[in-house]
């Protein structure tokens, strides 16, 4: 039995053991916390809210050692998400099928992120540092009522803590293998008996698992450093909560390693297969590979722009205020605004040439505003507002096609350089309400109808170096393309939902919701103006059905499940496609695909146990996830193709036990996350499938009174995974496979006063 096989068993264990709770009823406690979310903009008892919503607090992300939004998957069943091409770039989110793979800078996803209410356009701001958090709630089905455009998939709540009007803080250490150093802490202080302030950091540091063996090169790290300001003012009938924020990311890119498709020992052109990918007889189209059998070895040189390095500096201000204008009806303000300036340069081809080589430079101004009025009287709660969000995006990109070959005296021809600048303001304009109705005492009416209008304005300039003569030096630029256009949409979204008390101990809602996500440009890798004109895209749509219920099983024991059944209309999927012509790059195009079907199921059990354990269970079933047919960009159909990053199953496991040892307790942890096979692309490539694997970490932890010590670590089973694969067999007869980190060991201590 492999271990693969073992992982899968040991979660479904775990399963059975949860479903035969009624056995020993006489072990459970007698509470479980009550869960209360903000998925309907108000807090609410999770069992009065019509949405499958996953909540997390601060102390479990703590606890799990979450250092951004990549990892959250762990925590809410039918989640996926990746670093995508590398952390840096925008992640790559998945809520039941539903997602982007798009790693470029102006990409948009379906998954919309909401940090402390506010939210961008591009997936940009959507790579967050979690330090100091008060909640997650993961959100799954359109959410386009109350969030708008860009959430067929699901929304993502992060609140961070506000600050009370006691003095406390914490102070958190952890160092780990590969050079992880992280510090972390927050200090509150009232300041009167109406305003308090909370400052909080979190600094990072770290190797990668991936190192590159190729000597010239630097090799891979990341420092990030983020600080927050918040203060609170509290009066009778108003409240105030500014918070202004940082972060300054710098450090060299992780390179792809190189799975090359040719073999050394077989006839000339003889392919490898899927399952001989990384080998040392396989080789990319220059007989290159990383010359080593360690998975997580790589030959890259990393000679853009000095070394390949990845920065990030952000900065950002929100302001909501809220003020009571009677018993009834409350105001809302939420103002925000960011910046982000973020550079990013890499090596696709992988090896130690310079056949492959670019860089995206990115800077993102938003602004938004959100007004809403909140009613609550008798049977009737609602709220209605408006909402308004500008993104204004500049790009500064380049591609160096072959340049290795501008020195070669019969291929420098070949050599080029493809500079490819954007610019894409984006205007969104929303109205909307949502009203509860207690129909009876115990059904209460859902209705909400949100309408947006959406304008995004594009000028695409790109202009290409060629080499004149084999010196390396001789060149010229030309004009490319310079494209301007405009997509305006105009669109409804909306839900009608119903929530039925059935007893004491369980509920259970139906819903229909209509979700949108806006049209725009996308502004990946381009070489032709053709490429620029195709990279308008329009809205899509998606009417979702649902079905769900929340039960008590006893005490101590929720259970939490639900399905549902998608219909998509213009899917929006973003396409890594061969080109047409061997040795040129491939095709990146956001495309309206069609149609797509999606349906499935999910649950969640809680319990705990008055012998000190906890357990949480999540489960996510997939077992359709498709589009029905489309025509891809070089005119071949394709039918009844799976989505990508959409496995069939995915499991999580999250298991806590407490035991008193001395004055104080020890808290033992073991976390499991199973995700079956799915594939990177929309093309069903066996190249791109990414086998079915389970990932375990664990945490000892020893605290007594406010000091706290662990060893923790992270993919105790070392397994080697792939968070992300493109397809580049044409062009450079490999596939650059972006490597999911290695086992890490390391220790942590912490004092909360």
């Amino acid at each position: 039995m492999n271990t693969q096989q073992s992982g899968m068993l040991a979660l479904l264990s775990v399963t059975g053991t949860l479903l035969s709770l009624n056995c020993f009823a006489e072990t459970l406690s007698d509470d479980i916390e009550v869960i209360q979310v903000y998925a309907q903009k108000r807090l609410q008892s999770i069992d009065q809210v019509p949405v499958s919503v996953t909540h997390i607090d601060g102390d479990a992300l703590q606890q799990a050692r979450v250092k951004d939004t990549t990892g959250l998957a762990q925590f809410a069943p039918n989640l996926k998400i990746t670093q995508n091409t590398a952390e840096g770039t925008p992640p790559a989110i998945s809520i039941r099928g539903i997602g982007s793979l798009d790693y470029n800078t102006s990409t948009s996803s379906p998954v919309g992120i909401y940090f402390d209410d506010a939210t961008g356009v591009s997936a940009n701001s959507q790579l967050a540092t979690l330090y100091d958090i008060e909640s997650v709630e993961v959100l799954r089905g359109p959410q386009g009522t109350l969030f708008g455009r860009n959430n067929t998939g699901g929304s993502v709540l992060i609140r961070s803590a506000q600050p009370v009007f006691t003095q406390q803080g914490f102070v958190n250490a952890a160092i780990g293998e590969r050079h992880s150093r992280s510090l972390t802490g927050a200090f509150n202080q009232p300041l009167s008996d109406t305003w308090a302030a909370r400052v909080a950091m979190s600094y990072q540091q770290y190797d990668y698992s991936t190192h590159n063996t190729y000597e010239p090169a630097s090799q891979p790290d990341m420092r990030q450093l983020s600080a927050r300001l918040s203060v609170k003012g509290q009066w009778q009938r108003a409240e105030l909560i500014a918070r202004i924020n940082m972060s300054d990311w710098d450090g060299t890119v992780m390179p792809p390693g190189s799975l090359g498709i040719y073999k050394t020992d077989g006839q000339p052109g003889e392919l490898c297969s899927p399952s001989e990918l990384g080998q040392l007889n396989c080789v990319d189209a220059f007989g290159l590979n990383s010359g080593s059998s360690d998975y997580y070895a790589v030959a890259v040189n990393t000679d853009v722009n000095g070394g390949s390095p990845h920065t990030t500096d952000s900065k950002g201000a929100n302001v909501q205020f809220r003020y009571q204008l009677n018993d009834t009806l409350e105001l809302v303000s939420i103002t925000a605004a960011d910046k982000l300036d973020r550079k990013h340069y890499y090596n696709s081809d992988a090896n130690i040439l310079s056949l492959g080589e670019g860089g995206q430079n990115v800077l993102t101004h938003t602004y938004s505003q959100e007004l809403r009025l909140e009613y609550n009287q008798d049977a009737i709660t609602a709220l209605g507002g408006l909402y308004w969000l500008k993104e204004e995006l500049s790009q500064d990109n380049f591609f160096d096609l072959l340049g290795s070959f501008r020195q070669h005296p019969q291929l420098y021809s070949q050599a080029a350089t493809f500079f490819y600048d954007n610019q894409i303001d984006t205007r969104t304009l929303a109205t909307f309400a949502q009203a509860d109705y207690l129909l009876t005492p115990d059904l209460t009416i859902t209705a909400g109808l949100r309408r947006n209008w959406d304008k995004v304005d594009y000028h695409a300039v790109g202009d290409i170096n060629v080499a004149l003569a084999a010196d390396g030096v001789s060149s010229v630029t030309v004009p490319g393309w310079d494209v301007r256009g405009k997509n305006s949409d105009s669109e409804y979204s909306g839900k009608l939902a119903a929530t039925y008390q059935v007893s004491e101990q369980m509920h259970v809602f139906a819903s229909f919701n209509r979700g949108y996500k806006g049209g725009g440009y996308n502004g990946a890798l381009i070489t032709s103006e053709a490429e620029a004109i195709n990279s308008d895209y329009g809205p899509e749509t998606l009417n979702a059905w649902e079905a769900g219920l929340r039960w008590a099983l006893m005490p101590s024991v929720r259970l939490h499940a639900s399905g549902f059944y998608y219909a998509y209309r213009d899917q929006q999927v973003f396409m890594n496609q061969q080109a047409l012509d061997p040795g040129n790059p491939p095709l990146q195009l956001l495309s309206n695909v069609g149609k797509s079907t999606i349906y499935g199921a999910e649950a969640e059990l809680m319990a705990k146990l008055d012998t000190g354990l906890e357990m949480n269970l999540s489960l996510g079933y997939l077992p359709k996830a498709n589009l029905k047919s489309f025509v891809d960009a070089n005119g071949a159909l394709h039918e009844n193709t799976r989505l990508p990053m959409s496995s069939k199953w995915n499991i999580g496991l999250n298991l806590s036990y407490t035991h008193s040892v001395g004055t104080g307790e020890m808290i033992a942890s073991l976390r499991g996350d199973y995700q079956s096979g799915f594939y990177f692309d929309q093309n069903e490539s066996a190249y791109t499938r990414q086998k079915a694997y389970s990932l375990f970490d664990t945490d000892l932890k020893y605290q007594q009174d406010q000091w706290w010590l662990s060893l923790w670590g992270k993919n105790i089973f070392d397994k080697k995974y792939s968070q992300m694969r493109f397809d580049l067999s044409s062009l450079f007869g490999m596939l650059q496979d972006y490597k999911g980190e290695a086992r890490q060991i390391g220790v942590a201590a912490g004092y909360r006063f």
